[in-house]
């Protein structure tokens, strides 16, 4: 990561990122430089709340960062309107919400493949 890797050809760029929660007494994430590869693999370690989730949502233009820059494929995300990075990480990279609820109301079972068809009432 980040060594010999040139920023203008890296898929994933992190330039001076910091993140600091309402109320927190320190960042919750301070990078000063990440630089990716496609097909590069990382391991994200840590405790919980340390920040993986939010590094993660950073990178994947869900999160824009307070402070600093990320780009995805030489794109800046904090440049972009909220429908447009939404366009961006569904055509460019592949993201599973940790807090997955956009179908309310549904069982696990349909979320994961609702009808192609409608199911017939149950009642008589």
């Amino acid at each position: 990561m980040s060594e010999g890797i040139d920023p203008a050809t890296a898929a994933l760029t992190l330039d001076g990122l910091r993140v600091r929660w309402p109320r927190a007494g320190a960042d919750t994430l301070d990078i000063e430089r990440l630089h990716m590869q496609r097909g590069e693999r990382v391991l994200l370690p840590g405790d919980s709340g340390c920040g993986k989730s939010t590094l993660l949502s950073l990178a994947a233009g869900v999160l824009v960062p307070q402070a600093g820059q990320v780009c995805l494929l030489g794109q800046d995300w904090r440049v972009l309107a909220v429908g447009r990075r939404d366009r961006v990480r569904a055509d460019q990279i592949g993201y599973i919400f940790q807090q997955f609820n956009l179908l309310v109301g549904t069982r696990a079972g349909r979320k994961r493949s609702p009808p192609s068809r409608p199911v017939p009432s149950q009642r008589r």
